[in-house]
């Protein structure tokens, strides 16, 4: 790895490989003054476009990245009726667990990506069209759902409380991530999975059980131990995508 240098003027210490930023292997130093000006010259390319532009831009940009939240959810659902035997853990019921619930932490780090790339605002406008998307789907593709899936969906309940806890993980991951982008690349991503990741397993198991009489507590604490596990492993695909998927200026760099 690089040898990073310092910023002249008191900036962060940081190289190219753990910023993000495009440059091969030379190293640079994120400081105060080239904060400054990447943000300036973004606020002005901003008032240029005029708020008709900044919207039309906007739209493009969330194109992509809601049809990959989508298509997310929409695999989540197909491969739910998939059990993980290889996981050798048992869910509610002394089944498996499937395969679209440990695909749900991707749908975080899907959202983690555009926050890397354009900022927690175009991360929770993804999240929030990602939604109408969904809900669309499920009024208008629900059969073809349960024909790709090729077993039943799961009860009104159960897709209302995961589906939901999937909401409040995201903004929890949104946030997280947000607050704790910095030098230290790794920070952001894992702390946003691993908090969006608990947050999702205790909302949904207990919205989806309480009052039923099943054994979901120990299922919910295994899931949350799957959801951390996952939050390690994503690192690495993360890391790959960094120097494909650089930030905006006005980030620092990372």
């Amino acid at each position: 790895m690089c040898r990073p240098k310092v910023a002249g003027t008191g900036g962060v210490i940081v190289s190219t490989f753990e910023s993000g930023v495009r440059g091969g292997r030379r190293s640079v130093g994120v400081g105060l003054s080239a904060s400054v000006a990447g943000r300036s010259i973004h606020v002005a390319r901003d008032r240029a476009r005029g708020p008709l532009g900044e919207m039309a831009l906007a739209v493009v940009r969330l194109v992509f990245p809601v049809f990959l939240l989508v298509t997310g959810v929409a695999a989540a659902v197909i491969y739910g009726g998939e059990p993980a035997d290889w996981l050798g853990a048992v869910d509610v019921g002394g089944k498996p667990f499937d395969t679209g619930l440990l695909a749900l932490p991707g749908i975080l780090f899907i959202v983690q990506l555009t926050n890397r790339r354009y900022g927690a605002g175009y991360a929770v406008t993804q999240v929030l069209a990602g939604v109408a998307a969904v809900l669309a789907a499920a009024l208008y593709a629900g059969d073809d759902f349960t024909l790709l899936r090729g077993a039943p969906l799961p009860a009104d309940r159960l897709l209302i409380a995961f589906g939901g806890a999937l909401f409040v993980g995201q903004l929890f991951s949104i946030f997280v991530f947000d607050r704790l982008r910095g030098p230290k690349w790794w920070q952001a991503p894992f702390f946003g999975l691993l908090f969006g990741g608990i947050a999702m397993g205790l909302i949904a198991y207990p919205a989806s059980y309480i009052g039923t009489g099943a054994d979901w507590l120990v299922p919910m604490f295994t899931y949350v131990g799957v959801a951390i596990a996952e939050a390690v492993v994503l690192l690495a695909p993360y890391w790959l995508l960094r120097g494909i998927i650089a930030p905006l200026p006005g980030f620092g760099g990372y």
